[in-house]
Protein backbone atom coordinates (compact mmCIF):
# COMPACT_ATOMS: atom_id res chain seq x y z
CA UNK A 1 0.00 0.00 0.00
CA UNK A 2 1.12 3.65 -0.73
CA UNK A 3 1.82 5.78 1.77
CA UNK A 4 -0.94 8.29 0.21
CA UNK A 5 -3.27 5.77 0.13
CA UNK A 6 -2.78 4.97 3.73
CA UNK A 7 -2.71 8.10 5.02
CA UNK A 8 -6.25 8.60 3.29
CA UNK A 9 -7.56 5.16 4.96
CA UNK A 10 -6.56 6.72 8.15
CA UNK A 11 -8.49 10.16 7.58
CA UNK A 12 -11.07 8.04 6.93
CA UNK A 13 -11.06 5.79 10.27
CA UNK A 14 -10.43 9.07 12.34
CA UNK A 15 -8.65 8.15 15.45
CA UNK A 16 -8.58 4.68 15.43
CA UNK A 17 -7.03 5.57 11.70
CA UNK A 18 -4.29 7.38 13.61
CA UNK A 19 -3.56 4.31 16.44
CA UNK A 20 -3.16 2.07 13.80
CA UNK A 21 -0.49 3.84 12.02
CA UNK A 22 1.03 4.78 15.33
CA UNK A 23 1.38 0.99 15.91
CA UNK A 24 3.09 0.58 12.42
CA UNK A 25 5.54 3.57 12.99
CA UNK A 26 6.74 1.96 16.20
CA UNK A 27 6.93 -1.31 15.27
CA UNK A 28 8.63 -0.31 11.55
CA UNK A 29 11.26 1.77 14.35
CA UNK A 30 11.52 -1.57 16.66
CA UNK A 31 12.37 -3.44 13.39
CA UNK A 32 14.87 -1.42 12.57
CA UNK A 33 16.67 -1.57 15.85
CA UNK A 34 16.78 -5.08 16.09
CA UNK A 35 18.33 -5.40 12.43
CA UNK A 36 20.84 -2.80 14.07
CA UNK A 37 21.42 -4.90 17.02
CA UNK A 38 22.05 -8.05 14.84
CA UNK A 39 24.60 -6.47 12.77
CA UNK A 40 26.35 -4.84 15.58
CA UNK A 41 25.14 -1.44 15.37
CA UNK A 42 24.30 -0.87 18.77
CA UNK A 43 24.48 3.17 18.41
CA UNK A 44 21.99 3.27 15.61
CA UNK A 45 19.74 0.23 17.27
CA UNK A 46 19.97 2.96 20.53
CA UNK A 47 18.02 5.43 17.89
CA UNK A 48 16.04 3.20 16.62
CA UNK A 49 14.38 1.68 19.75
CA UNK A 50 14.49 5.28 21.56
CA UNK A 51 12.08 6.30 17.97
CA UNK A 52 9.99 3.40 18.96
CA UNK A 53 9.25 4.82 22.34
CA UNK A 54 8.72 8.27 21.21
CA UNK A 55 6.10 7.49 18.57
CA UNK A 56 4.26 5.07 21.05
CA UNK A 57 5.75 4.29 25.02
CA UNK A 58 3.08 1.80 25.25
CA UNK A 59 4.57 -0.32 22.24
CA UNK A 60 7.03 -2.91 23.94
CA UNK A 61 9.29 -4.18 21.37
CA UNK A 62 10.82 -0.92 21.23
CA UNK A 63 11.61 -1.01 25.59
CA UNK A 64 12.63 -5.33 24.96
CA UNK A 65 14.56 -3.68 21.77
CA UNK A 66 16.44 -1.12 24.08
CA UNK A 67 16.53 -3.85 27.07
CA UNK A 68 18.23 -6.25 24.96
CA UNK A 69 21.12 -3.63 23.64
CA UNK A 70 21.43 -2.41 27.48
CA UNK A 71 22.17 -6.45 28.32
CA UNK A 72 24.98 -6.69 25.35
CA UNK A 73 26.19 -3.36 26.29
CA UNK A 74 26.58 -5.00 30.65
CA UNK A 75 24.58 -2.11 31.48
CA UNK A 76 22.65 -1.66 34.86
CA UNK A 77 19.74 -0.34 33.53
CA UNK A 78 18.59 -3.97 31.78
CA UNK A 79 16.59 -5.11 34.44
CA UNK A 80 14.51 -2.48 34.94
CA UNK A 81 14.20 -2.03 30.84
CA UNK A 82 13.00 -5.69 31.00
CA UNK A 83 10.67 -4.97 34.07
CA UNK A 84 9.26 -2.24 32.57
CA UNK A 85 8.72 -4.59 29.36
CA UNK A 86 6.99 -7.03 31.29
CA UNK A 87 4.60 -4.49 33.01
CA UNK A 88 3.64 -3.23 29.59
CA UNK A 89 2.87 -5.97 28.18
CA UNK A 90 2.59 -8.89 30.03
CA UNK A 91 5.70 -10.47 28.79
CA UNK A 92 4.12 -11.26 24.97
CA UNK A 93 6.61 -9.41 23.07
CA UNK A 94 9.24 -10.52 25.59
CA UNK A 95 8.98 -13.71 24.70
CA UNK A 96 9.00 -13.46 20.62
CA UNK A 97 12.03 -10.94 20.45
CA UNK A 98 13.54 -13.34 22.79
CA UNK A 99 13.80 -15.85 20.23
CA UNK A 100 14.35 -13.45 17.42
CA UNK A 101 17.55 -11.71 19.15
CA UNK A 102 20.57 -14.19 20.70
CA UNK A 103 21.92 -11.66 23.39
Amino acid sequence: MSPRRFLKRILIVGPAGFLLWRNQVALTWANLGLVHLRRGELEQANNAFSNAQMVDPTWTTGWAGQALLAERLGSDETTDLLAHTVDLANGTQVRYLNGLVPC
